[in-house]
């Protein structure tokens, strides 16, 4: 859960900077799931987390993937 975590509020991080992205660039891959509430669905199942310590540890280990992966 601590991986699906970081991968949805990813989401709602592209929602902001959709906001900053003039039109013509690249856009689409930011509104992928935009209007249809997927975090706020998410949160049903992320509440019923019975082991918030290997939900933290998959959480970080999200985070250090995507830290580790060289940016082009």
């Amino acid at each position: 859960m601590g991986v699906a975590y970081v991968l949805e509020g990813s989401r709602l991080g592209a929602a902001m900077l959709l906001k900053t992205v003039p039109v013509g660039l690249p856009r689409g891959f930011l509104s992928h799931g935009q209007g249809e509430h997927l975090f706020r669905s998410f949160l049903v199942p992320l509440d019923a987390v019975k082991d918030i310590p290997a939900a933290i540890i998959g959480a970080r280990r999200a985070f250090g993937l995507f830290l580790a992966y060289p940016s082009a």
